[in-house]
């Protein structure tokens, strides 16, 4: 009996390969991101096809969104600054129907030490098979060097302001905190 993957190229693109250019080849990925939003549209873009080269020939995955169409301008590109001067910047990929964890959001900030990778994930509660929308963090664990994930929660809506709004207050509350230490 075959024991097939199913993922889609959303979440493969979001949680997965994006995650491995900022951390495995941050000079590359950061000389992009200066070229600016209309740059990083196309880069998204061509990223999210390179997923879909590489995973669609494989027997043992099926892709849920292999059928979908996408252009650049499915892709975006934002950016804000936390009252300390902290960059922020927003990557919004296409709306999509899964409930599979693919990211809605996608925010790199760029703190002292080393980047952060936040995202605003699709799911569905357990409770009521509503979908909703799980704040998280994308971290590499100082002692074993993997990949982590922690869960900041549920919220019932997908709008990038309130994302923003969220990941602005932690991140300045967290700045406040490192003043007065």
């Amino acid at each position: 009996m075959e024991n097939k993957i199913t993922t889609s190229i959303q979440y493969q693109l979001s949680n997965g390969k994006l995650f491995q250019e900022v951390f495995g080849n941050w000079r590359k990925f950061n000389e992009e991101l200066k070229k600016g939003p209309e740059n990083m549209r196309q880069w998204l873009f061509d990223k999210w096809n390179e997923v879909k080269e590489e995973l669609q020939p494989n027997p043992n995955i099926v892709l849920k969104d292999f059928e979908r169409e996408v252009t650049k301008e499915d892709f975006d590109i934002s950016f804000q600054q936390t009252k300390q001067g902290t960059n922020i910047f927003f990557f919004v990929f296409p709306d999509y129907d899964g409930t599979d964890a693919a990211s809605k959001y996608v925010a790199l900030v760029l703190a002292p030490k080393m980047p952060r990778y936040f995202t605003l994930e699709y799911s569905q509660s357990f409770v009521t098979k509503k979908k909703q929308y799980v704040i998280g963090e994308f971290v590499i664990d100082q002692k074993t060097h993997q990949k982590a994930h922690l869960n900041y929660g549920s919220i019932d809506n997908d709008r990038l302001s309130y994302f923003a709004g969220y990941l602005l207050e932690m991140i300045e509350g967290e700045e406040e905190n490192e003043n007065r230490n």
